[in-house]
């Protein structure tokens, strides 16, 4: 396990926990946003579940899409971008294109890409510019116009629409993430009146920057790889904790091959989707002790005097094996101990890392996590 201060690495633990959820006045209720640890505690936090299937659109347009006909208008504008209603947001229901992006001076950017989690060298139009372009690296990429798509309508989940951006500042990757990350903001509304500018808002909760992640998420949070679509990664989301707190930023500079991996089973790990199909089991608040096989992070050694347990072995699908569930309530059917879900009762039994490894094969990378069982959990 990683250490450091709550907000970044924070004690011996790092804490999966979501902060409270902002409730739409339909009939589902929705979107959830994760918070930071909190200052007394050691450990960092999680929690997720599920949206309505729909086939996303990847057309790219200019204009600003048009809110009032996909989301109630008292929803506080930073919850529209929330994926999984009833459970913390692992991402973002936003993805851009590198082949729709614009200099300060409306010219299209060509060749952009995505290098060690940065957007590199993209060079503006020759025919525009009257010259051979400019490369675009690190801090050069604030003031850049960004086009993509937003699909996380509410009251018809058919719906996607157009979205206009742009990068408010980047910034030189930290130890703790080791890429560049973007403050972005997006545009909210087309100008008012002669004159005016559109109206921006940051994507992230805060302001903060986020980090760059190739492909883009579906509603059931499963990563998608598209040739050419990117999306941002919000420190207050499970994608963002994943690829910061706990360190498995497929991006970052000297990542090994594995790490993708070990991202996408981050994510299942960190909002119990213990199926692999988007439905979470976790609560608020919940903290747990996060390594895996690869040792890019490791077992705290006092997490099981402090009570924790192994809970269960992760990859991209979901858990491999699990000893016990982190929720009881969440998991078993009220009334009886039979799991709510057929796939749940699926799942082999492992009492640790070692006999999860045995029963996946040796060669096979696996993430671990450790929680304190509750009432109800299997003995």
């Amino acid at each position: 396990m990683n250490s450091g201060s709550c907000g970044g690495i924070g004690g011996r633990f790092v804490r999966a926990e979501v902060s409270a959820l902002a409730r739409f006045i339909v009939s589902s209720a929705l979107l959830v946003g994760v918070s930071g640890c909190h200052a007394s505690s050691p450990v960092r936090p999680v929690a997720l579940p599920t949206l309505p299937s729909r086939q996303p659109s990847t057309a790219l347009a200019t204009r600003a899409p048009s809110w009032r006909q996909c989301v109630p208008v008292n929803v506080p504008f930073a919850d529209l971008f929330s994926i999984n209603p009833q459970g913390p947001r692992i991402a973002k229901h936003v993805h851009f294109s590198l082949s729709s992006m614009y200099d300060a001076h409306d010219r299209p950017i060509e060749g952009a890409r995505i290098e060690h989690g940065a957007l590199v060298r993209g060079a503006a139009a020759p025919s525009l510019q009257g010259g051979g372009g400019t490369d675009l690296e690190g801090g050069q990429w604030t003031g850049v116009k960004l086009r993509g798509v937003f699909d996380g309508c509410t009251l018809d989940p058919t719906m996607t629409f157009p979205i206009s951006a742009k990068i408010v500042a980047a910034t030189p990757p930290r130890k703790l993430t080791g890429a560049w990350e973007y403050r972005v903001e997006v545009q909210t509304s087309e100008p008012s009146e002669p004159g005016a500018g559109p109206r921006f808002a940051p994507l992230c909760k805060e302001g903060k920057p986020a980090l760059v992640v190739p492909g883009r998420w579906d509603e059931k949070g499963v990563h998608r790889s598209e040739e050419g679509i990117f999306s941002f990664a919000c420190p207050e989301t499970v994608a963002g904790k994943c690829a910061s707190s706990w360190r498995y930023n497929p991006g970052a500079a000297g990542a090994s091959p594995d790490v993708s991996e070990l991202y996408e089973a981050c994510m299942r790990m960190a909002t119990a989707d213990y199926c692999g199909d988007g439905v979470s089991a976790t609560r608020e608040g919940t903290m747990v002790d996060v390594w895996d096989s690869a040792n890019v992070e490791r077992p705290d050694p006092e997490a099981q005097a402090q009570g924790y347990r192994f809970e269960a072995a992760w990859t991209r699908d979901g858990a491999v094996c699990m000893d016990h569930p982190r929720w009881p309530e969440l998991f078993f059917a009220e009334g009886d101990r039979k799991p709510k879900r057929e796939c749940l009762t699926k799942i082999p039994t492992c009492r640790s890392a070692e006999e999860a490894q045995a029963l996946a094969g040796p060669g096979k990378k696996l993430l671990f996590n450790a929680s304190r069982p509750r009432p109800g959990a299997p003995k």
